[in-house]
């Protein structure tokens, strides 16, 4: 046994030290339990930032918490496996809860942890339907409790809030038929203790930014990132906000008969409890039984619902789903796509969205000098050209040795150029980025594989054909109000198909001798 002084008492250190005591190394403690190991050879050079990263947040949280958190570990007994220390303590924040969901199907990590994590997209609660009867009478005052009546305990418990079913008989109205709904309750307290996970997250990102040579970590302007981070997080228990965006979003997909969003019931609704519809059905990655055709089908679907309808939107600014773990999507019982828990929106300006927009024709036509230019204008700070070349060089090589344009590839670019050439993007496109990261793994799940592109590309044309009207009598160099590229561009993409061969076969035999110098 290993001997540990802390403060004035010396105690007999076990090979895992899950004992609360004054002045605990949370560094030690990590290190003990083998958490570094989970951190993916991709990730390897940012290895040790992260368990810094992450002793430095466990030792900020109020000394209470710290004491749950290390008696649950010792729980686990000794020889717990690192992926199931780790689950369990995501599951004690709401903050490591959310980055758990959001890296939960990266298919970089381990096989054992990824299935750890997604357990954290939607929990199996430990109260009982009385115990969630309580909680619910407690928000209702006597007037609107009349007629409700809690059908089973909470169906599931997510970072926040618990999912309570009921049903509701107007007393007024007998013989009308129940509304089957469900509560989304805060949990008691969560409030307090979300804002203390905030308040030390927010610590991380000076520091980071103090510390990012010793860690060899890109100097992207952390504090600034975590700011924004922190913001948004906050939102997950502003239930009145995400009632206006559940509005939103109904009036976003009145028009899509493949997607279906909750119905907010005011009436039984309070600052704590949201009451809304209920869509009958399951996580949309437990229908791995599902014939292939029909997962495929889905997937399709999904990435049209969550990434097309919002992109490619009149509206200005656009709203999006911007938390699409598996948890937060349902395959319906009449085979429709449900989007729920709309706590997490983002906006794409139209702006913003005519830039991706070129930002895809310049991929498709393998113009890396069209691409710097929307990456910079897209930025909020100038860019190094000459770095971001060297980012976008290699991704261009990729589509050319056969990568599919899509979601993986524009993801990984925008990864590049934030993790090599420093570029920096604002809030919206940061939040767009970590949904498009989520969704891309919750789609490879539900279709065994890549998801084709082709719903994107037939949803274009569709949304193409339906403005053709409206461009007879627009200028030539003016954006379509939905696809965002103007009839000029896209003259020019048609013209430009001989270049953009000869610029796919210099590529393929010539290397990057052969590669088009960028337009400057």
């Amino acid at each position: 046994m290993r001997r540990r002084r802390t403060g004035s008492i010396l105690i007999r250190r076990p090979p895992f030290p899950w004992t609360r005591l004054p002045m605990t190394d949370w560094s030690d403690v990590l290190a003990d339990a083998g958490l570094a190991d989970l951190v993916p050879d991709a990730f390897a050079t940012y290895r040790s930032a992260l368990v810094a990263g992450l002793a430095r947040f466990l030792d900020g949280l109020p000394d209470a918490r710290g004491a749950a958190i290390l008696v649950e570990q010792a729980t686990l007994g000794p020889d717990a496996e690192p992926a199931a220390r780790l689950v369990a303590l995501a599951r004690r924040s709401p903050v490591l809860h959310k980055l758990g969901q959001v890296m939960a199907r990266d298919r970089r990590l381990a096989p054992g942890l990824r299935a750890g994590l997604q357990t954290l997209e939607s929990m199996p609660s430990r109260l009982d339907r009385a115990e969630a009867t309580a909680l619910v009478e407690h928000e209702l005052d006597p007037v609107h409790r009349r007629g409700v009546t809690v059908t089973g305990p909470p169906i599931a418990e997510a970072s926040v809030a618990l999912v309570i079913p009921f049903a509701h008989r107007d007393p007024d109205r007998p013989a009308a038929p129940a509304t089957h709904g469900v509560f989304k309750l805060l949990k008691p307290g969560i409030e307090e203790v979300l804002t203390d996970d905030l308040v030390v997250f927010q610590d991380i990102g000076p520091w980071l930014d103090r510390h990012c040579r010793l860690y060899r970590l890109p100097p992207i302007a952390y504090e600034a990132t975590f700011a924004e981070v922190r913001r948004l997080l906050s939102r997950e228990v502003d239930l009145e906000g995400e009632r206006a965006h559940l509005r939103r979003a109904r009036a976003l997909y009145a028009a899509s008969p493949a997607v279906v969003v909750p119905r907010p019931l005011p009436d039984l609704s309070t600052p704590r409890m949201t009451a809304m519809t209920r869509i009958d059905g399951v996580k949309i990655t437990e229908i791995g039984d599902w014939p292939l055709a029909v997962r495929r089908r889905i997937a399709a679907q999904t990435l049209e619902a969550v990434v097309a309808t919002p992109v490619w939107s009149a509206d200005d600014p656009a709203e999006f789903h911007a938390d699409p773990h598996a948890g937060n999507l349902i395959a319906t019982d009449d085979g429709r796509i449900g989007l729920i828990d709309w706590s997490l929106t983002g906006t794409l300006s139209r702006d913003h969205r005519v830039l991706l927009a070129r930002l895809g024709l310049g991929a498709l036509s393998l113009d890396a000098g069209r691409i710097l230019d929307v990456i910079a204008a897209l930025a909020i700070e100038p860019i190094d050209r000459a770095r971001l070349r060297q980012v976008v060089d290699p991704a261009l090589d990729e589509l050319v040795r056969g990568t599919p344009f899509g979601l993986d590839w524009m993801v990984g670019l925008l990864d590049a150029a934030v993790t090599r050439a420093e570029v920096r993007f604002g809030p919206d496109l940061l939040l767009f980025r970590k949904a498009l990261l989520t969704l891309t793994g919750v789609l490879h799940d539900i279709a065994d594989g890549p998801v084709s592109e082709t719903a994107l590309m037939q949803g274009f044309l569709a949304r193409f054909g339906a403005e053709s009207l409206e461009r007879a009598v627009l200028p030539l160099n003016r954006a379509g109000p939905r696809t965002h590229l103007s009839t000029a561009e896209l003259i020019g993409y048609v013209a430009q198909a001989p270049l953009t061969a000869l610029s796919a076969w210099s590529r393929w035999v010539g290397g990057h001798w052969g590669r088009p110098r960028d337009r400057e």
